[in-house]
């Protein structure tokens, strides 16, 4: 707790949440490790959803359904090649991830965070309440409501793979490319220290060196110098990732 914090409220249901979460200076405390980490003065009022959301993990028809309040360190804990490692990768801290949730990770929309680009490639289905309970996919969401579960198609974790780009194996990516391929397309969601997360696709029957330099360049517009690298710099780097995702798969 910080010095600005007046309240916590403990709402019944989601409906109430909702109505707390709608006041000036409020916001929604589930694991809180990224609220806590950042401590605005703005905030006022913390509205506590903990007793709301669930830790379950189901995996049937299909389909793995993860509630908001499952922690990082329980996706790891799941054994699943693919989505352990997005979760561990997001944190290397153990304690941390104990305490980092799903929904807390996706709300955050952190763009250099291994499990959110992730679960941007795979475009999942959203529980949010506005307060009614709504489904919507994930890159349609605009940050409004409150999660309350992630509906993953489980067919489709093994069709994404990805490049990353980091100063050491324990640091955030400065670049991120993910690559997911369906009948008809490629997909690439490029993530890391960049303005915005973007999404290109090609066609399959595409010239493909042709459109990886279009992608290529269509995020580019994102990029900015730094200590990591220029924007041309970065360009070259993520067709090179494109390349080699595409010869992968």
């Amino acid at each position: 707790m910080w010095t600005s914090i007046e309240r916590v409220e403990k709402p019944d249901t989601f409906e109430q949440a909702c109505a707390f979460a709608n006041e000036s200076g409020s916001a929604i405390l589930g694991g809180g490790s990224y609220i806590a980490s950042k401590k605005a003065k703005s905030v006022s009022v913390l509205v506590d959803i903990n007793h709301l959301v669930n830790d379950e993990v189901k995996k049937d028809s299909g389909a793995i359904s993860l509630g908001a309040r499952v922690s990082l360190q329980q996706l790891v804990d799941m054994k699943d090649d693919k989505i352990s490692e997005w979760a561990e990768r997001s944190c290397f801290s153990k304690n941390i991830r104990n305490q980092r949730t799903l929904g807390g990770e996706i709300a955050e929309g952190r763009k250099d965070s291994f499990f959110y680009a992730a679960m941007y490639a795979l475009n999942p289905i959203l529980h949010v309440y506005t307060p009614k309970l709504q489904e919507v996919q994930l890159r349609d969401w605009s940050g409004e409501g409150i999660l309350s579960k992630v509906v993953i198609d489980a067919s489709l974790v093994s069709k994404v793979s990805e490049k990353s780009y980091q100063v050491l194996s324990s640091a955030a990516p400065f670049l991120l490319v993910f690559a997911f391929e369906d009948t008809q397309k490629w997909e690439f969601v490029v993530a890391g220290k960049i303005n915005k997360l973007v999404v290109t696709s090609c066609l399959h029957q595409e010239e493909y060196r042709e459109s990886i330099e279009k992608m290529a360049n269509e995020v580019a517009e994102s990029f900015f110098s730094d200590h990591h690298g220029s924007v041309d710099y970065k360009r070259n780097l993520t067709k090179i990732s494109m390349q080699r995702l595409l010869k992968k798969s």
